[in-house]
């Protein structure tokens, strides 16, 4: 069977009973919508690859899941198959709620969250026009204006109207210091940190967790609240367990990180190539 009938026959299956063949977020029971974001500083530590295959995993569990590219590169944008040149622009792309939001005009979140050919996740693409995004960001941060010093807030009130229909957002950021990141982690239920067994990526990715720290710190004295985010996970990424510097760092990693190292590697393999 392809995915598309094997959703199909869940869908079939369910009835009133949906929750014993699809799992279903139930906000009537107060569940709120997991948003979960893979980010950190340094490029090539899989962050897109491991933000794709996990919306994936959760497809294929019968979650409906809604990926939000926010990478003005749009690699998890090409992986379903759009032309981030080509076919993303400010008018379906999140720039194009950060900038109805900017004049005050009324816009159709849904609108923004495309199908995709995976029958249970919808996309919020990503390309070049995401500058505009974040020069939209920068200039409502630098502000007076109370209202726009809640620009750090505007991912979680975009997902708030049109995540009704899911279970998970996943959300890709860019590897830097950027608004769009911040808006980000502000939305973020949980936090996923993909590295690689290297010296350059274990800095790296310690830098990560110092800027978080000093921000959530500096917010917190600003705004009297921190983040609300449940979970921080690393996430080992490319392993080669026969590489036996990347085995020593592995090790250094998890003695100082402890639980926060998900247990077991993202291997790596010339398939994910």
């Amino acid at each position: 069977l392809s995915f598309q009938e094997i959703h199909q026959v869940r869908d079939a299956l369910a009835g009133g009973v949906a929750g014993r063949v699809l799992p279903r977020r139930r906000p009537d029971l107060g569940e709120t919508l997991p948003v979960v974001v893979f980010t950190n500083f340094k490029g090539g530590s899989a962050k897109t690859t491991s933000s794709v295959h996990f919306a994936q995993y959760m497809a294929l569990g019968g979650y409906r899941v809604l990926l939000v590219d926010l990478d003005s590169q749009g690699s998890a944008t090409s992986q379903f198959g759009l032309d981030p040149a080509g076919e993303v622009g400010r008018e379906n792309s999140f720039a194009a709620w950060l900038a109805a939001r900017e004049q005050g005009v009324p816009v159709d979140a849904a609108v923004l969250c495309g199908r995709t050919y995976w029958p249970t996740i919808d996309l919020v693409p990503a390309g070049a026009v995401l500058a505009e995004a974040e020069e939209s960001l920068t200039r409502r941060a630098a502000s007076a204006a109370v209202e726009a010093t809640l620009y750090f807030d505007e991912l979680a009130a975009f997902l708030a109207a049109a995540g009704t229909d899911y279970d998970l957002v996943v959300v890709d950021t860019r590897p830097d210091v950027n608004m769009l990141m911040t808006a980000a982690l502000h939305a973020a239920t949980g936090v996923v940190v993909p590295t690689r067994a290297t010296m350059t990526d274990l800095a790296s990715t310690g830098e990560f967790f110092g800027h978080l720290a000093n921000y959530i710190a500096e917010f917190r004295n600003a705004f009297g609240r921190g983040l609300d985010v449940a979970f921080t996970r690393i996430l080992v990424s490319a392993y080669d367990p026969t590489d036996r510097s990347q085995e020593a760092l592995c090790a250094l990693l998890r003695d100082r990180f402890g639980d926060l190292v998900l247990p077991g590697e993202f291997l790596h393999s010339r398939v994910m190539g």
